[in-house]
């Protein structure tokens, strides 16, 4: 039976298969987009929009899913850094500004309001999947593994790909092995399809808890080939 999941942080990239994609996976997906979206609201038919600058909407973006489904079984936070260094182009002080309310703080309440929901009124899986793209500081500290190019983040996406990862990690850290909401790290290469991240979801979603044996385990992150090497136990 499909799981009950919120889909969330692909607004922007305009991409209209994600429900279709979710639901052939065996998922049941309740997807955000894009709020004020000035194109045809023909993205998904599930969704709700998300108001990054406002922790009102997320409370909003979660009330709305548990009014359709009833009971939340699983979140998904994307960080699609491609898509995001295609709007933030420049460096100036109206973008930064932006950046931070949108692709740092907004991941946060919404995050906050996951957590809350999941430890007050049943658990639930965490999600947090970076897709992240090469910096120029990573080019400039490993030179021999791939020269510094144009491709490389811009400085602003880089800052907040960069903050997306360590809030990802420590919020694993502080949910390890937990009663409430566990938590997955994914990441994945810019050649991983969206069925394939989808995929891998729904196989962990319809598994039981793992129980990790070292604690850096539950903050190491996965990709869609990692096997359950980590496992020490299952328990439901």
């Amino acid at each position: 039976m499909g799981k009950n999941i919120i889909l969330s942080g692909k607004e922007y990239s305009k991409n209209s298969e994600l429900e279709n994609i979710a639901q052939t996976v065996g998922l049941n997906p309740f997807v955000t987009t894009q709020f004020f979206e000035d194109t045809n609201p023909k993205v998904v038919s599930i969704n709700t929009t998300w108001n990054r600058c406002s922790p009102i909407s997320a409370h909003s973006v979660i009330v709305n899913a548990e009014n359709y489904f009833n009971q939340i079984e699983g979140a998904v936070l994307f960080f699609d850094s491609s898509s995001y260094d295609k709007i933030f182009t420049q460096n100036t002080t109206e973008n930064f500004t932006k950046a931070t309310d949108e692709l740092i703080l907004g991941y946060t309440y919404l995050t906050l309001e996951l957590l809350h929901r999941f430890s007050e009124h049943n658990p639930g899986k965490l999600f947090f999947v970076l897709q992240p793209q090469e910096t120029k500081a990573d080019s400039i500290k490993n030179p021999s593994k791939q020269p510094m190019t144009q491709q490389s983040l811009g400085l602003i996406t880089s800052m907040a790909q960069n903050a997306f990862k360590s809030f990802a990690e420590n919020v694993a850290a502080e949910n390890y092995n937990p009663t409430g909401c566990f938590v997955y790290l994914l990441e994945t290469s810019p050649e991983t399809s969206e069925e394939q991240i989808l995929s891998w979801i729904a196989t962990k979603m319809q598994e039981d808890l793992p129980v990790y044996k070292n604690p850096k385990n539950a903050i190491t992150w996965q990709s869609t080939e990692t096997k359950s090497k980590f496992q020490l136990s299952f328990g439901k």
